[in-house]
């Protein structure tokens, strides 16, 4: 994560937690957030949450935590499917899509068809629901049925990162959010070693 984003990160990240943490108690999750979390990537945030549930008494889920958390970096702007895209020349479209599609097909593969089935079920429903561009989540289900890297959605690393986020949201639900955070750990790693030319182009969706 660079340097200038950081306090928006952080912001999002005490919003996520405010509703269930005193006003000392948040203070202090944040400073150890500051210290530990604030330059790790939001796949990160499993062992923070795990953090926060061994010093403090919360009466929710972890889930339901880690869902706050993963709504609140979305909503910030860098997350937002419609965000600015950087001025960065960065990397051609059909490069991101790829590497995005291989590492969506290194979590899939993890689960059952019936699984996958209803995941994709529910991702889908999910992403109506969201302001997408026009056109990408047609593209999207269409890609998803063929799973054909080609195909892959044409999107900048802000609106994939989006998609990868709103998939890891559910597979906690489906989960739990340890088994979600090693499923993608695993997929992460898969993808780096097998393509080690795309490890750069993974790690700007996390």
């Amino acid at each position: 994560m660079s340097q200038a984003a950081i306090p928006l990160h952080r912001q999002a990240i005490e919003d996520g937690l405010r509703e269930f943490l005193d006003d000392a108690s948040l203070q202090q999750a944040m400073d150890h957030w500051q210290r530990q979390y604030a330059d790790q990537p939001s796949t990160a945030l499993q062992r923070f949450v795990s953090d926060i549930y061994s010093a403090y008494d919360i009466s929710a889920s972890r889930a339901t935590v880690l869902r706050s958390l993963l709504k609140a970096i979305n909503l910030n702007g860098d997350a937002l499917p419609g965000a600015p895209k950087s001025r960065r020349t960065g990397a051609p479209h059909n490069q991101r899509s790829e590497a995005f599609s291989l590492l969506i097909d290194a979590i899939m593969v993890q689960l059952e068809a019936e699984e996958q089935r209803r995941l994709l079920l529910e991702y889908f429903a999910a992403l109506r629901k969201k302001h997408l561009p026009p056109g990408l989540l047609i593209t999207l289900q269409s890609w998803l049925a063929k799973r054909d890297a080609s195909a892959a959605p044409n999107a900048d690393n802000a609106q994939l990162r989006f998609l990868l986020n709103q998939l890891y949201i559910l597979l906690c639900d489906h989960l739990g959010p340890v088994k979600a955070d090693r499923c993608l750990a695993r997929a992460v790693n898969n993808v780096n070693q097998q393509y080690p030319l795309m490890e750069d182009l993974v790690s700007q969706f996390l």
